[in-house]
C-alpha cells in the first residue's frame, strides 16, 4: 500500500514538473519576436550607456580589491573628490592598509555602491529585453557531430 502511495506522489510531482516545463515551453515560444521591429537606435544607446555603467563598476571593483589586498607592510595611497554645494570639489589624500576605520568606511561604501550599480545594470539589461523587442539568442547543437547549427534558433541579437 505504501508503495502505491509513494508511486502515487512521484508521479503526481513528475507531472506538475511536465506541466510546469511545457508552460515555460509555450511562453518561450510567444517571445520570439520580428527582426525588423528590433528599435536598433533605442538600443544601440542602452547599450553604450551599459558600457560605461560596466566600465565604471569595473574600476569599482579595482578599487574594492585594493582596499581588500592592503594590509600594514602593502599600503596604498589613494585620492578622493568630494564635491561641495557650489560646484567645487576639494582633493583629500587617504593612506589605507585595510585595517584603520578609513579603510573600513571606503570598504562599506564601495561595497553598496557595488551593489547599487549591480542592480541598476542588471534591471537595464531586463529593461532592454523587454522594450526594445531584443530576445535571448538560442544556439542548438546537432546530436551527430556535436557542432553548432549555423543560424539556427537564433533571435534580434
Amino acid at each position: 500500500m505504501e508503495f502505491f502511495v509513494y508511486l502515487l506522489i512521484v508521479g503526481t510531482v513528475a507531472k506538475k514538473l511536465h506541466d510546469y516545463r511545457q508552460s515555460l515551453d509555450d511562453r518561450e515560444r510567444e517571445q520570439v519576436t520580428d527582426p525588423d521591429s528590433l528599435k536598433f537606435v533605442s538600443v544601440y544607446e542602452k547599450v553604450r550607456e551599459m558600457n560605461q555603467a560596466v566600465d565604471e563598476l569595473e574600476k569599482l571593483e579595482q578599487f574594492i580589491t585594493d582596499i581588500q589586498c592592503c594590509d600594514d607592510t602593502h599600503m596604498k595611497a589613494i585620492q578622493i573628490e568630494i564635491p561641495n554645494a557650489v560646484g567645487e570639489s576639494s582633493k583629500h589624500r587617504i593612506l589605507i592598509d585595510g585595517n584603520d576605520s578609513h579603510s573600513n568606511r571606503l570598504l562599506a561604501i564601495a561595497l553598496e555602491d557595488r551593489r547599487k550599480m549591480r542592480t541598476a545594470l542588471l534591471s537595464e539589461i531586463k529593461d532592454l529585453y523587454l522594450c526594445n523587442g531584443v530576445t535571448k539568442t538560442k544556439t542548438k547543437t546537432t546530436v551527430l557531430t556535436g557542432k553548432k547549427a549555423v543560424g539556427e534558433g537564433c533571435s534580434n541579437d
